[in-house]
């Protein structure tokens, strides 16, 4: 086009054309970098309607807004209406213009790398650039008749951009361009430039208004921009790789104090994403430090906290330095430790001031001490929850039930003996009428009641004195009975016993005794329980030998027989037993009190042996009375014989065959000389024993011979000393001769 000098067109290109030719481009070029103010991945579109549409597209894909791209675009584009105004204004006074543009696009692309906006906000950025050179080469003209056809009305449309674009700067600028000479400069640019892989050149509205605005007079200047964007760089890797040192120390100094391993970059990466990683992993590392610190003074407070009030050792940590995970676990533990011995100890302290209080109330107790004091206070966060402090709190508790024993001991006490005076006075009382009841008082109250009742009665007893005596002396033969003293026992006494001159000497004489006695069975009431209760069962056992020679304990019926033999069969096992248990324990009072137990003035196993042997006499004793009752009831007479054929009654023999079980009816006749009638009798006679044999009568007459089982010598028993086993055993062993253990031997003649 150069070459027919085809610039006139230029002539027929008017200002109003240039002017919208402007404004369209200006449109346009809004229209296009809008998607990217917006952060917007919209495709480019070409043909008719392109603006139209890609508005259309915009609005549709408005949701997808990138917030950092649009922020940054807004941030920019005040800087560039902010340097403009500040440039217009202060113009005549600047001599060089402002490179605004050229540092708002510097100071951007500075703080997107920085700060990562790609990486975390995904922002757009320009990517990586290719450097170098690459070889000169013949154009392909393979694809010249697919855009032949375009590339005419192409070239007339870029031409006429072009001299409208040099058109108008040249009107800015005060210069005239000569469109045939801009012509031939642009078809240079383009066949030159095919020959080394550059773009076609055309005339930028953008970028000529970016060097006219930096004060740009030829194209020479890209290549100084060119020169300026390489130094730029250059500082740009070498600050990334003084960074990426920086970082890698930071990071180890980080891992050592954070005790980890060493961080290690993976290969083939480039110092871009060197340094990120290791920005990023620094970050991280950072964040987990602040983090561990972070949690390290809030569990710190925390066990300070629980070991104040626990008096415990805080956890050790070395101050100013960084834990480690392990630290703080055990950090955690030994707070969890400390919540649940808090809480353990809350408990416990609760319990005890609720025992306490409740102890207090009622014994009617008043805090004295401080203890005291805090113990029921109702403010209980001033109490620390030490062991010390917990085991003050039981000792209290210990005192204040020993206190409540001796309270209650105490009251017992007065509460008896205003019994026993109740009972002497024959006062109304003694039945639960007239004295007041309160079950909500304290012990102390009670005692203080029971002491007002005592003395009252103690002085009305002081009025009835021969009859209180009277009733005390009652009291003590009861009490003497039941521990079973001796005549040795009561003879120190017996002078105040048998005092007839009723003073209030010899009342307390008596009181004294009295609860000398009452303390004795109180003290030795295991053992005298314990001998009852032989006593019992040696009256049962007495019992059922009676039974044992009773012969009509035969005809009873229901099983009573055995229910008597299973008894007799438990007391003879029981009395063994008890007599064990009553040695065994006489011997620790015994060996405790450095005395003898007495019973009745006997020691117990005498008084036992005593009783069995008074048993056995007794039963000696029944023995010969019988044998000497059955031997004077039954006179001895020497056997006659009859004669052969006689018969003595003069009765005529019946024919009736007669059995040794069957009854006789004999027939009597009696005359008498004072009358002339007679008269006859009729009896009914039992058979007698039939005759023994000639070996029986040998036996008989044997033992007839021999000593009763009572006029056996007596004399070879002993009295004392002997136990209920040796008692049994030779009770039942076999005789060494043969003969009837029976007081009625002599019957069997």
């Amino acid at each position: 086009m150069a070459v027919f000098r085809l610039g006139f067109v230029s002539v027929y290109l008017s200002a109003p054309m240039l002017d919208g030719f402007a404004t369209g481009a200006s449109c346009t070029i809004l229209t296009v970098q809008a998607k990217y103010l917006l952060g917007l991945k919209i495709p480019r579109h070409q043909g008719f309607g392109t603006v139209v549409v890609t508005w259309i597209n915009i609005f549709k894909n408005i949701q997808k807004t990138n917030i950092c791209d649009m922020i940054t675009s807004a941030i920019c584009i005040s800087t560039l209406v902010a340097g403009k105004e500040l440039q217009d204004h202060y113009k005549d006074r600047l001599k060089i213009p402002l490179p605004t543009e050229l540092v708002v696009v510097a100071l951007a692309t500075i703080v997107s790398h920085f700060a990562d906006l790609n990486g975390l906000y995904s922002s757009s950025i320009s990517g990586a650039i290719p450097t170098g050179f690459i070889p000169p080469k013949v154009p392909s003209f393979e694809m010249m008749p697919r855009v032949a056809l375009d590339a005419i009305p192409m070239a007339v449309i870029s031409f006429a951009f072009t001299v409208s674009l040099s058109e108008m700067f040249a009107k800015k600028n005060g210069y005239t361009v000569r469109p045939n000479q801009e012509m031939m400069a642009i078809g240079f640019c383009n066949i030159i430039p095919s020959f080394f892989h550059c773009f076609t050149t055309s005339a930028a509205l953008a970028k000529t208004m970016v060097r006219d605005s930096t004060g740009c007079q030829t194209q020479v200047s890209s290549v100084d921009l060119l020169n300026d964007m390489i130094t730029e760089e250059d500082a740009l890797r070498h600050r990334i790789k003084t960074n990426i040192i920086t970082s890698q120390k930071q990071l180890d100094d980080l891992c050592l104090e954070m005790q980890l391993e060493p961080y290690k970059l993976e290969e083939n990466l480039t110092v871009l994403q060197m340094e990120k990683n290791l920005r990023w992993r620094l970050e991280t590392l950072q964040q987990e430090k602040n983090d561990r610190l972070k949690e390290l003074s809030n569990m710190r407070q925390q066990d300070e906290e629980l070991c104040t009030e626990l008096c415990a050792t805080p956890f050790y940590i070395p101050t100013g330095s960084l834990p480690s995970c392990e630290q703080l676990q055990a950090l955690k533990e030994h707070i969890q430790t400390l919540a649940e011995e808090k809480k353990s100890r809350v408990k416990v302290f609760s319990a005890l001031r609720q025992d306490i209080k409740c102890m207090m109330e009622e014994m009617g107790h008043d805090p004295e001490t401080s203890l005291e004091k805090d113990s029921v206070c109702n403010d209980a966060d001033i109490f620390l929850l030490t062991k010390e402090n917990i085991k003050a709190l039981q000792l209290l508790l210990t005192q204040l039930e020993v206190k409540r024993e001796s309270l209650l001991s105490t009251r017992d006490k007065l509460k008896d003996r205003a019994m026993s005076l109740w009972n002497r006075l024959d006062c109304p009382e003694k039945d639960g009428i007239g004295f007041p009841v309160d079950p909500q008082g304290s012990i102390s109250n009670d005692i203080s009641r029971w002491q007002r009742e005592v003395q009252r009665l103690e002085e009305l007893q002081k009025s009835m004195l021969e009859d209180v005596i009277v009733k005390v002396r009652q009291e003590l033969l009861l009490l003497w009975d039941v521990c079973k003293f001796g005549p040795r026992q009561k003879e120190a006494f017996e002078p105040h016993f048998s005092d007839d001159s009723y003073t209030e000497e010899l009342l307390l004489l008596h009181e004294s005794e009295l609860v000398k006695v009452k303390d004795c069975y109180e003290r030795n009431r295991p053992l005298l329980e314990a001998l009852e209760k032989w006593e019992k069962n040696w009256v049962l056992f007495q019992d059922f030998e009676k039974k044992a020679s009773d012969p009509s304990r035969f005809s009873n019926r229901g099983g009573a027989l055995l229910r008597e033999s299973k008894e007799r069969t438990k007391v003879q096992k029981m009395l063994p037993k008890l007599e064990e248990e009553l040695r065994s324990g006489i011997d620790a009072w015994e060996k405790k009190q450095g005395t003898a137990f007495l019973v009745h003035g006997q020691r117990v196993m005498e008084y036992i042996a005593a009783q069995k042997e008074e048993y056995r006499l007794q039963k000696d004793k029944e023995k010969l009375e019988r044998m000497t009752k059955k031997t004077e009831s039954t006179p001895l007479k020497t056997p006659t014989k009859r004669t052969l054929g006689m018969n003595p009654g003069g009765s005529v023999p019946s024919k009736i065959r007669k059995t040794p079980s069957q009854p006789q009816l004999r027939t009597t006749s009696s005359s008498s000389s004072y009358s002339s009638s007679s008269a006859s009798s009729t009896y009914l006679a039992l058979p007698s024993k039939p005759p023994l044999s000639a070996a029986k009568r040998n036996k008989a007459a044997d033992i007839n011979q021999r000593t009763p089982l009572q006029e056996f010598n007596t004399e070879k028993i002993p009295s004392i000393g002997i136990t209920y086993s040796d008692f049994t055993s030779e009770f039942s062993r076999k005789a060494s001769q043969e003969a009837v253990l029976n007081s009625t031997v002599k019957d069997v003649l």
